[in-house]
């Protein structure tokens, strides 16, 4: 049971009116969103209601395998639309009316969607006309709403009105902190791809510069985990403990993934190890360790080019000195493969600077061999 219908029946229950729950907490009209699930509170103020209603706050807060329910129909209709399965999408969001609104936006906001993508601008217009009206106050729901709208009408062609709507969208990118990253993404993306087929350059400038100053754009799972997580603290410092918990959950599972790529990919290194094949590794789930392996993997077996791409790569952000030491060497011998003997003399020179520092008289002396021994080829060469 969502907690705004909690409220109501236990306010019901002790003979209170919204006035007189209201006293000295928040103003009897919060109550009343509060108790059509129209806002959330904060735990301050869900503490005190609890207080005053006589009950623990685990037991006002306490969510029924419905909400669990609803919520698990949303999000795999959600993950069903962004794989592109449409029709499965709207099946699975028509086989269950969600009991509370909190859920029932949602659930009309991804039906919207299912219609955009059908083509069914009528359709789609109806739902987000009426989920507008309803969630005036709330920014989350308005900002996917515009966005949509937006969309739909510059596909019918009507770009005047698709730039009123994403610019009323776009408003609420710049000024609410705890809208999610991924809606103020998807908002932003699709204004700029608006104003680059209008031609409208210096638009489209503008809203790419404005983002840049304010967000870094992620490149990798890692940077968009950090980016939910710093969302996830500064909700928390705003005492917004629902947002926050939802983002650090964002980040959390971002990372995790990362983690089980990685694992994934490795067993794939491991087996291209001893039974190679000519198919090229994915360098981008890789550490710089495991290029420096995949580097020699790819000088062993010929390809000098392929060999070259994850030595470089290793090099970007290697673990340690000595692992960089190590890497360098791998590449002196693609270097000296390919008849780039000076290059490779270079490389040696720069392993001899690493293990001085690191006071390894060993692979100084190695170092020295190599070296007499390619700066010979290239002489020969010549």
């Amino acid at each position: 049971m969502p907690v705004g219908i909690r409220i109501r029946e236990l306010r019901i229950k002790r003979g209170l009116t919204q006035s007189e729950l209201a006293d000295g907490i928040v103003t009897p009209s919060m109550i009343s969103l509060i108790e059509s699930d129209r806002a959330n509170p904060s735990e301050k103020v869900l503490r005190a209601i609890a207080e005053k209603l006589g009950v623990s706050l685990e037991e006002l807060a306490v969510e029924e395998s419905s909400d669990w329910e609803d919520q698990s129909v949303i999000l795999i209709a959600h993950t069903l639309l962004l794989s592109n399965q449409v029709e499965a999408a709207e099946t699975m969001l028509r086989s269950r009316i969600p009991e509370s609104d909190r859920f029932g936006r949602f659930n009309d906001v991804l039906l919207a969607e299912c219609r955009l993508r059908q083509g069914d601008y009528t359709g789609a217009l109806r739902l987000l006309e009426g989920l507008e009206e309803k969630w005036q106050s709330d920014t989350t729901i308005l900002l996917s709403i515009w966005t949509k709208m937006g969309r739909l009408y510059a596909e019918q062609g009507n770009t005047e009105v698709a730039d009123h709507y994403w610019q009323k969208a776009y408003q609420i990118c710049k000024g609410e902190s705890s809208v999610r990253f991924a809606d103020t993404f998807e908002c932003i993306v699709q204004m700029v791809k608006f104003y680059l087929e209008e031609r409208r350059y210096d638009d489209m400038l503008r809203i790419i510069n404005d983002c840049e100053q304010k967000w870094k754009f992620p490149s990798t799972l890692e940077e968009l985990a950090q980016i939910y997580l710093e969302s996830s603290l500064t909700a928390q410092g705003e005492k917004k403990f629902q947002i926050s918990t939802t983002m650090a959950h964002r980040a959390s599972t971002l990372l995790r993934s990362v983690e089980l790529l990685r694992g994934a990919a490795n067993l794939q290194l491991y087996k291209e190890i001893v039974s190679p094949t000519e198919t090229p590794l994915e360098p981008s789930l890789y550490s710089s360790a495991d290029h420096q392996i995949l580097a020699k993997l790819y000088l062993q077996k010929g390809n000098l080019d392929l060999a070259m791409g994850y030595a470089t790569e290793a090099l970007k952000s290697p673990r340690s000195l000595r692992q960089k030491a190590l890497t360098l060497q791998v590449l002196s011998e693609i270097q000296e493969a390919k008849g780039m003997y000076m290059l490779a003399a270079e490389t040696i020179k720069e392993m001899i600077d690493i293990w001085e520092e690191l006071a390894n008289s060993e692979q100084i002396a190695k170092c020295y061999t190599r070296l007499t021994q390619v700066l010979g080829k290239a002489s020969a060469s010549n």
